[in-house]
């Protein structure tokens, strides 16, 4: 997939069908555990079965993506970047998560649900799945 060349950090995408979150990511990690290749302009993604491709002519994508880790806000990311991509703003920052989210590339890192006890937090995942029930998520 190829994506055309736009100003400042904006994505963009012509799927059919996106693969967007119900809420917007506000840790937002990769959901790609593959590399980020970087050259020539152009920011390749390299997926299980598929590798995306976006026009990146000064790296701000690619910097974005390394700083989505899921440990930092989008606040937090767009503080990272600031001083490298001056003309980048938060706005601008907010958007391309927004873009990435629904391209499926990024995701919520951010916790959800309730906080475990120290007593199941020990426990193995599929015992924890099984005392959580159907409806809950740990």
């Amino acid at each position: 997939m190829y994506h055309g060349a736009f100003p400042a950090l904006h994505v963009y995408v012509d799927t059919e069908d996106p693969k967007g979150a119900s809420m917007p990511a506000t840790r937002p990690r990769l959901t790609m555990a593959g590399p980020l290749l970087h050259g020539n302009g152009e920011l390749h993604i390299v997926g299980r079965h598929e590798v995306m491709t976006i026009h990146d002519p000064d790296g701000a994508v690619h910097r974005l993506l390394c700083l989505a880790d899921g440990s930092r806000t989008r606040t937090e990311i767009f503080a990272e970047m600031a001083g490298g991509f001056a003309r980048i703003g938060q706005r601008d920052v907010d958007e391309a998560v927004d873009e990435l989210e629904s391209m499926g590339l990024l995701q919520d890192a951010a916790p959800r649900g309730r906080i475990l006890s120290s007593q199941l937090a020990r426990r193995d995942p599929h015992e924890r799945a099984l005392f959580a029930g159907p409806s809950r998520t740990l």
